[in-house]
């Protein structure tokens, strides 16, 4: 209800929400491959930071390695 109440507003400045659960939902993510399938939108260098910014899991911080993330 939020979500749809705030892209409503006339003054709202985004109107696209992403909803991501990554928990082992893939092994390996290729990052340039996804950052290349974004083309044109507009928030593709907040997804490339998201792909480099490690993974938190039970209070353990693990790096995000050099072009995958690796989950598990």
């Amino acid at each position: 209800m939020a979500i749809h109440t705030t892209a409503s507003r006339t003054d709202a400045k985004r109107l696209w929400v992403l909803d991501a659960d990554l928990e082992a939902a893939f092994d390996r993510l290729n990052h340039d491959h996804i950052y290349e399938s974004l083309g044109a939108f507009p928030a593709r260098g907040l997804v490339r930071q998201w792909l480099t910014a490690g993974v938190i899991e039970d209070g353990r911080f693990t790096p995000t390695e050099d072009g995958f993330v690796r989950v598990g």
